[in-house]
């Protein structure tokens, strides 16, 4: 409410320094440049934050490849230790 009345209170100021219904119009363009900017500035931060989780995403799917072929390489390893002490232990 307390916002609402400072609205108020600019709108009356530039409503009497402009003179009259040019005033209202004026400070509704004002207004609506100055969300205008807000919502560019909002969605400039949402594209930033956007490019950074698809690189974040990126990055984990490597991380994940690499410890899958890390946890393929040690089967291998396993199962060729095993295979190496069963051929040791038939001689």
């Amino acid at each position: 409410m307390q916002g609402f009345v400072i609205m108020a209170e600019v709108v009356g100021a530039k409503w009497k320094r402009l003179g009259g219904s040019h005033a209202f119009s004026f400070c509704v363009r004002q207004d609506y440049e100055e969300l205008e900017k807000q919502l560019k500035e909002v969605f400039k931060e949402r594209s930033t934050i956007l490019r950074r989780l698809t690189k974040t995403s990126r990055e984990l799917d490597g991380i994940k490849f690499n410890l899958q072929t890390l946890k393929n390489d040690e089967k291998s390893a396993k199962t060729e230790v095993q295979r190496l002490l069963e051929i040791s232990q038939k001689q």
